[in-house]
């Protein structure tokens, strides 16, 4: 895991370049390369087929996940460099709203927690505290990359609390 985590910071590295400034071709060339290189990323990471013919990682391994966001978003910056514009991308439903999901599972189990050892007032109030909160959240980090879907979720899961 370190070994995959010390290649992944040197692309890392590497990605922060300037690739603009290279002359990589002709864009099926270009688009060729970074395809290329997120298949060789793609290697390893376990996924299952979804989506059709696309490969997704389990949102259960974190370590996957993580691995699978980073890559994406890898592949995303070389195709961009490439003059390309990215209208679709499978990364904003699986990293993204994996999260809100974590998130709204999060407080139920803390809803339960703080009724247990308060009394109802101030579990309410603590509640209230951390719904509040929590929007702020998902509207400072989520909104901006899942736009409405992960938001509307959030706010019909919040009115069933």
């Amino acid at each position: 895991l370190a070994y995959i985590e010390s290649k992944i910071k040197k692309k890392d590295e590497l990605a922060k370049l300037p690739q603009k400034n290279q002359t990589l071709g002709n864009d099926n060339i270009c688009q060729s390369k970074c395809k290329e290189k997120f298949r060789t990323g793609f290697d390893m990471i376990k996924v299952h087929l979804a989506f059709g013919t696309i490969g997704v990682p389990s949102v259960i391994d974190e370590i996957d996940l993580m691995l699978f966001c980073r890559l994406d978003m890898q592949h995303d910056n070389c195709l961009k460099d490439c003059g390309f514009s990215i209208k679709f991308n499978i990364r904003d439903f699986i990293c993204y709203a994996h999260r809100c999901r974590l998130l709204l599972c999060d407080l139920q189990c803390t809803k339960s927690a703080i009724f247990q050892a308060n009394d109802a007032q101030s579990s309410r109030r603590a509640m209230e505290f951390l719904i509040s909160y929590s929007r702020k959240q998902v509207e400072i980090i989520f909104f901006r990359k899942t736009k409405e879907s992960c938001r509307e979720n959030l706010d019909l899961y919040l009115q069933q609390l």
